[in-house]
Order: C-alpha cells, then structure tokens, then sequence
C-alpha cells in the first residue's frame, strides 16, 4: 500500500534519519540507476549511516526514496498488526497489545503516525499516554535487566512490578476512552450549533435583501407616479386650453349665424374647425385615461408569437435552435412594456421589419436617421405619426441621451427601436440608461447577418389597451438573477428591476443570454463566467439550467 503521500514534511525527515541502514543499503544495491542518479560516481555500500540518511531526506520526492519508505512503513505496520492481533489472542488487552507491538517494532517511537496511516484515528490524549507507556516500559524492562543482572532481583519480583505498571496503563487507558468520549459529543454539539447559526445566518441575509428591494422598488415606483402625474397635468392643460378654443369657436359660430347668407362658407368653414377641435378634445380624453397606467398589446400574444417567429426564419433564424425559441417569446414580452428598445443598427432595423410585417401587415418603416441638424421638435413630429413601429437610427451615443429620455417618456403606444452603431457604445452610456430601455444583443445569432429579404406574408395582429398586468415573481430564478447581476456588477436599481421580471426559469435564461450577459461582456467588459461564481454553478458544465450549453458556447469563452 501507498502511504508517502500521507505523510508530513517532518514524518518524512524523522523517518529518513532513522531509517535502518541495513535496509537502505539493500535498497541501493537493488536500484543501481536510481541510486546512480542520487549519488553519482558513489556505491551504495561506500555510503556511511549519516551520509545515506542525508541522501534519503534530500531526495525524498524521487521515485526510489519513495518506494523505499513506502517498503519500510508497509511492513511496519504489517508486523505491528500481526503482532497485535497474536498478543490479543494470547490473552492482552487492546493497550498493552500495543505496547507490546510497538516495543519490537522497527519504529517503535511513531505511535501516531501509526494510527494516522492506517486510517484509525485516535486523540491526541491516548496517543500520548500510549507513547508515555511504551518509553516507561521500555525504559522499566531495560532498568529491570540491568537490576537483575547486578542485583540478581528474583522474576517473581520483576513481574510484581511489571503487574502494577499494567494496572496503571489499564486505568489510564480506560480514563482516556471516558475522555475521547465526551469530546466526541462535545464536538456533535458544536456541530449542531454551527448548523444551526449557519442557517440562521443565511435566512437573515435573504430578509435584508428582500427589505431592500422593497425599499428600491418603491423609490422607482414613485418616481414612475410622478412622471405620469406631470404627463397628465401637460395634458390636462391642453385639453383645458382646446375646450376653450371650442367655447370661442362655438361663440363665432353663433354670431356668424345671425349674419347674412353670404357668410354661409365662413361657417361652414368654422364648423369644420369645429369638429376638428372636438375630435382632438375626445382623443385627448382617451389618451389621458388610457395612457394613465394601461399598455398597447396584441388581444392574442400567442398568435402575435407563432407569427413573429414565422418572420425571424424567413430572414435565416434556424426554428429548430434553443436561441429560437427564447428570442421569440423574449420579443414578445419587451415589445409591450411600453419601453424603447436599443440595440446595434443592424439586428434593430431587422427586427423593427419583422415586427411591423408580423403585426401592422407590411415590412416597410420609417426611419428616422440622426444628424446634427435633428431637433427635438423633429423626433417628437416623427414619433406622433400614425405608425406604430418607429425607429431613431444612430442616435445613441450621437445624441444627448436625457434629453432622448424626456422626449420618449411622453410617448405612448409607439414600439421604438433606438439604434447605434457599434455594440462597444454601451461602453460609454451610462449603466442607469437601462431603467428607461430595453437592451436586446442578437450579434451571436447568425440569422441577424445573412440580409436576407422577408419573404413570409404580412400579417396584421389586432391590438387593444390593457391595464398592466402584475405577474408573480419566480423566488428561485429572482434570487439567481440577483446574486449573477450583483457578481457581475450592476447597480443595485438596475438588478432589482430587472429581477422583478424573473417569472420562471426560462425567462431568466431569456434576460441572460439577449441583455444582460451581452451587456457585461460589452459594457462591462468582463467575462461572465470568470466573474460569477453564481453564474458558473447554475448554467456551467455542472450546472442544472436546461440551456447551459447555449449560454456556455456564447459566453464561456469571453
């Protein structure tokens, strides 16, 4: 068997310098070459005790050494085993077995090492007070030869006297197990209690992170009230400042009526106006209402998803890829959130196509393109057009991103791509940007890049105002997405909103792989898996998550 690989540093030198220099030298002679590179020019039997011990200890990680000791402790504890097991059957106690054992023993003074090798581990107490009895044994049968060889002491003497050291080590022996007893239940309790602290510690943590988050939710949740209360009162004042153009146009009207019949067109002029101004009046009314808290979504978001999907594999998206999958229903959950989506200038245009092929019935948009002449009265002009997919190509990171913010918070039921034109841009927006936006990364999805032609037939998805619907939260994949965004650096506001949304599992592995791994990786510019151990032991090689291998291949080489 092979014990030098448990041995201590100071095992191997005490067991070097008292190596049995017969045996040494046996071992030398039988491994000429092996010895040959240890001590050249040497023979092993020219090698004095002190030399060969020295030669032993400063080669003790080469394979003769080793096998060498490995030989030596091998049929050491051989002999001591077989030793043990004859002197208990002749009648010996355990202990005094042992004493016996070790005495004759080649490494008589290696009580410890002995119980560490073989895997029977004793305390250090009974360890010591057998070593004690062996030496004082030892020491007594040494003493009493001597005694009875100058004094001619009788046997029956020397046996009294070896009789009452056995009734010494028998008590000691039984006074240690009593010991080695009570710290073994000792040790279980203090086991128990460090289990139980620990569990203790750990539901602590998860309540503080849970008040904080309640506490960062309502911060944002309020901030998000007081943006739409100042939408509803800017509205309010032109409702207000319309009804009273309306009581002015109805008043001309009136008194145009009581003149003659030739200013019959100015009337009628007017009562168009009118009418015009009515309609704007009623428009308004239902935009304060429905803007207040309700969203523009399909009235079938399955059909709205199984058509979309149709659109991504008319432009080369493969239908039978995990990837597939998780982008079409990902899609279909940010499009409505009445939020803007940013992305590079290539996969945005492509999906703003889709999209408007799948839900407005035709793959033709407009497209807004930065200059440096574009205004703020341009964007807002072109986002109150009458479409539905609007796309502001190449203003971010060329315009000023607050301003951009405060145009689009007044815009409802629009669908905005906002795009740029290299991914590393993120790099230099601020990471707070993704409280107001979407961010969607398809780079690693090669269907995006063949700018192939949408050739499956437009569809039109009827929509309709729905008030917004409050999902309940997944504790298991919201605690995931905290500890990954946390490891990988987010804020605090930016991991806890994107943790709400943590429904199931698989809307995770959606966020993970379309935002927030591409974010870290370009915006962060770390590798995700390096980072995050958490990351690492949900979606790595040993990992439970379903699509690990996705994720691994997209981002465990970065």
């Amino acid at each position: 068997m092979k014990y030098f690989h448990l041995l201590t540093e100071k095992d191997i030198q005490t067991i070097c310098q008292v190596y049995p220099y017969k045996e040494m030298i046996q071992g030398f002679k039988k491994n000429p070459r092996a010895f040959n590179d240890i001590a050249r020019g040497y023979r092993p039997q020219a090698i004095s005790e002190d030399r060969g011990h020295k030669l032993l200890y400063e080669n003790s990680n080469s394979k003769l050494v080793t096998n060498m000791i490995d030989g030596l402790l091998d049929r050491w504890i051989s002999g001591v085993r077989q030793q043990i097991e004859e002197l208990i059957k002749a009648g010996d106690t355990e202990s005094e077995a042992y004493i016996k054992a070790f005495q004759t023993s080649i490494l008589p003074n290696f009580v410890e090492l002995y119980f560490r090798l073989t895997e029977n581990p004793v305390s250090k107490e009974y360890a010591s007070v057998l070593s004690a009895a062996i030496s004082i044994v030892a020491l007594e049968k040494q003493r009493n030869s001597h005694l009875a060889s100058t004094l001619s002491i009788s046997p029956e003497a020397l046996e009294k006297e070896r009789k009452k050291y056995r009734t010494e080590i028998r008590e000691k022996d039984s006074e240690n197990k009593k010991k080695s007893k009570e710290i073994g239940i000792l040790k279980a309790k203090i086991a128990d209690l460090s289990a139980t602290i620990e569990t203790l510690q750990g539901e602590l943590e998860c309540q503080i992170i849970r008040i904080k988050q309640f506490e960062q939710t309502e911060v944002i949740q309020r901030k998000e009230l007081h943006d739409a209360i100042s939408v509803n009162t800017t509205l309010d004042a032109e409702l207000k400042r319309l009804k009273a153009e309306l009581r002015e146009a109805q008043v001309t009207i009136d008194t145009a009526k009581k003149r003659e019949s030739g200013q019959q067109a100015i009337i009628d002029t007017l009562q168009s106006k009118l009418s015009e101004i009515q309609k704007v009046a009623e428009d308004l009314d239902a935009k304060i209402y429905r803007e207040s808290d309700n969203l523009l979504c399909p009235v079938d978001i399955d059909e709205f998803s199984e058509y979309l999907g149709y659109n991504l594999s008319s432009i080369g998206v493969d239908s039978s890829t995990d990837e597939y999958f998780l982008l079409d229903d990902f899609l279909g959950d940010i499009l409505f959130q009445d939020k803007p989506i940013i992305c590079n200038r290539i996969a945005g245009i492509a999906l703003a196509k889709c999209v408007s092929n799948t839900l407005c019935g035709s793959q033709e948009i407009k497209v807004l393109s930065y200059t440096s002449e574009v205004t703020s009265n341009d964007i807002l002009n072109y986002l109150r057009l009458e479409t539905r997919i609007c796309v502001l190509d190449g203003f971010l990171g060329n315009y000023n991103e607050m301003e951009l913010i405060s145009i689009l918070r007044s815009i409802k039921g629009r669908i905005i791509f906002i795009t740029f034109n290299y991914e590393r841009t993120m790099a230099y927006l601020p990471q707070e940007i993704l409280l107001y936006f979407n961010y969607v990364n398809v780079s690693r999805i090669k269907g995006f890049f063949s700018e192939a032609i949408i050739d499956e037939d437009a569809s039109v998805i009827p929509e309709e105002w729905t008030s917004v619907a409050h999902k309940s939260v997944n504790g298991r994949a919201e605690r995931l997405c905290n500890e990954i965004m946390k490891q990988l650096g987010f804020g605090a506001d930016v991991t806890m909103l994107l943790s709400q949304r943590m429904i199931s599992e698989e809307k995770l592995v959606q966020y993970l792989a379309f935002s927030i791994l591409p974010y870290s990786s370009e915006a962060l510019d770390c590798r995700p898996y390096e980072v995050s151990d958490r990351l690492q032991k949900y979606a790595g090689e040993q990992g439970k998550c379903k699509q690990k291998s996705l994720l691994l291949g997209w981002f465990g080489n970065e």
